[in-house]
């Protein structure tokens, strides 16, 4: 491991004129914020990441094609069919057609 240190106070005016320095700044947090949250992410239940798939990434909260939501969600076409003809019986979703859900 390699560390590099300098003073913010002393170099402020120049570390922030600096869009590499910056860049790579927020490359290296970002990509640190994103592991955290896939760590935090993966103990959730299918059923539970469908949801919240439903509700924070399909436009009016309506999924629409079952291959595309299957891949970003990890899993099989078959498993997320499933677990959306789980969740009409329960009430969560209701089916629009062939492929397509809204949250209820």
């Amino acid at each position: 491991m390699i560390c590099i240190t300098f003073s913010i106070e002393k170099y402020r005016e120049v570390l922030l004129s600096n869009h590499k320095f910056l860049e790579m700044i927020c490359y290296s947090l970002s990509a640190k914020i994103g592991t955290m949250t896939t760590i935090d992410a993966v103990p959730a239940s299918l059923t539970e990441r469908v949801m919240s798939y439903i509700n924070y990434k399909c436009e009016d909260k309506t999924l629409k094609g079952m291959e595309q939501a299957a891949f970003h969600l990890h899993c099989s076409t078959r498993q997320l069919q499933r677990i959306l003809n789980q969740s009409e019986k329960a009430g969560l979703v209701k089916k629009l057609g062939k492929g397509t859900y809204q949250l209820m």
